[in-house]
């Protein structure tokens, strides 16, 4: 694979707590149903191969939680998880961006984000500009040109 064309994984954080949380939205965690979900999508992308080298991951409790637990469940390393600043709530063009940064030839970089923006990323990655918002959990794959 050359610096032209890279794997991708896009997926959106797994359920959090929304109408019992008191706290800040960045703060929000996983319910039990997520982390159950976030589980078994890296089951899934386990299947579908490649497996992602990196991870990157909104700081966002939630998507943290999301990202260590997709790591976890493929065996990665700790330190194959990074958390960037820009990626809370970012757009399209924000996770394009950092994908970019990130992801390294020959190895599938997977991150981790939050709607609208990774739906967008999601509809821009697949060339398909009517693709349903993607449901939390929800992963997709593909090559960055």
């Amino acid at each position: 694979m050359n610096a032209a064309h890279r794997r991708v994984i896009l997926m959106r954080h797994a359920h959090a707590q929304w109408s019992a949380w008191r706290g800040s939205d960045f703060d929000r965690p996983l319910t039990d149903k997520g982390m159950q979900d976030a589980a078994a999508a890296a089951s899934a992308i386990a299947a579908a191969r490649p497996l992602p080298g990196l991870i990157i991951t909104s700081p966002a409790l939630r998507t943290r939680m999301t990202a260590s637990i997709v790591a976890t469940e493929l065996g990665l390393a700790n330190c194959a998880v990074q958390a960037i600043d820009s990626l809370y709530n970012a757009s399209a063009d924000t996770i394009e961006l950092e994908l970019r940064r990130a992801a390294i030839d020959g190895t599938a970089t997977l991150v981790v984000g939050h709607n609208p923006g990774i739906t967008e990323a999601a509809r821009l990655l697949s060339g398909n500009a009517k693709l349903a918002s993607m449901r939390p959990a929800q992963w997709l794959s593909g090559i960055l040109a």
